[in-house]
């Protein structure tokens, strides 16, 4: 195996049998649907936000005003502008491309790609999600996609029966790995690989970086994602992320809670992922991803961070056989299988 090549932060991944180029989407996004988007708020508001602990009808809306958008429009238009766009430069989206979403949330990036593709299907542990994604689907419009919701302890194997023999063109993981145990991480990492076409490629995106300094999904604070659970328990507090405080907090007043319990609840609100989940279930992973994180559409979403310089210096020193794509403090991979 020889060394990956370094990256040129203006060019993007030279493995690409073409230079990746910068290319925004013009194609509709809900911003500039208002009647649809008041409707996607109450939807994520029903079936999401007003079930949390401290939701108040009165002040919800404004309290939770920046997380309601990001999963009623935002996700789903940057998703429009700018993921869509680096994936359809690998490879090509059209009415018989048939996508199979892990871990689907609210239905945000599964609305996005479902207008370009022949059928897209997603799965998601949480009721509320697949509700709100369910819903979603009709007030888009969108009848090529069906959302279906299965316990943590059977989803994998549900995914995987369905889709063993009806593959997939495009297994799509977006947000999603950052939430699960190690365990069922691996297991879908192994599974996914299973359901996918010859030919056809794992996406992962907008995946948080372990190997990063800054905790920006969860804590929003430096080093808080290395820490072990027993030290996360006691210094969450410190968090500048309100609703992140209130939640623990929460939380850990209930009785008769496991450490094992506790460790869940910390992974189910995010931690990271590294280049080794995916040397442990891919073969050779680091030949095999076409498309990543330098990528000029995602330099544009997520600037370089002098973090990403420092990482990409490290795994250059140390391991310089591993992917550039691995020292972003956002892993995006486009994997061909």
């Amino acid at each position: 195996m020889t060394a990956t090549p370094r990256i040129d932060k203006q060019k993007g991944n030279s493995v690409l049998k073409r230079p990746p180029t910068l290319e925004i989407n013009n194609l509709p996004r809900l911003v500039n649907s208002p009647e649809i988007v008041e409707k996607l708020r109450e939807v994520v508001i029903k079936h999401r936000f007003s079930k949390l602990f401290d939701w108040d009808d009165a002040t919800g809306r404004t309290k939770y005003a920046k997380e309601i958008d990001a999963h009623a429009l935002k996700r789903h238009d940057y998703t429009i502008q700018l993921y869509l766009p680096w994936v359809w430069q690998v490879f090509d989206l059209n009415k018989k491309t048939k996508v199979v979403e892990i871990g689907c949330g609210t239905g945000s990036s599964t609305a996005a790609f479902a207008p370009y593709v022949g059928e897209i299907i997603g799965y998601d542990i949480d009721a509320r999600y697949v509700e709100a994604a369910t819903d979603r689907m009709k007030v888009q419009g969108l009848e090529n996609a069906s959302i279906h919701c299965y316990p943590p302890n059977e989803v994998n194997q549900k995914i995987l029966k369905r889709h063993k023999k009806e593959r997939a063109d495009i297994v799509l993981l977006f947000a999603v790995l950052e939430h699960q145990t190690i365990a069922e991480r691996l297991d879908t990492l192994n599974m996914a690989q299973q359901i996918v076409a010859d030919g056809g490629i794992i996406v992962v995106a907008e995946t948080p970086n372990r190997l990063c300094y800054q905790d920006m999904h969860t804590s929003v604070m430096p080093f808080f994602h290395m820490l072990p659970y027993e030290l996360k328990q006691l210094y969450y507090n410190r968090s500048p992320r309100k609703n992140f405080k209130e939640s623990v907090t929460s939380f850990l007043k209930q009785k008769e809670l496991t450490q094992d319990k506790i460790e869940e609840y910390f992974i189910r609100w995010g931690d990271c992922v590294s280049f080794h989940e995916f040397e442990l279930t891919f073969k050779n992973i680091h030949q095999r991803i076409i498309a990543d994180g330098f990528h000029p559409n995602l330099i544009r979403l997520r600037g370089i961070r002098k973090e990403d310089e420092i990482l990409q210096e490290a795994l250059h020193s140390f391991l310089p056989d591993v992917h550039p794509a691995f020292s972003r403090h956002y892993l995006d991979l486009i994997i061909q299988c």
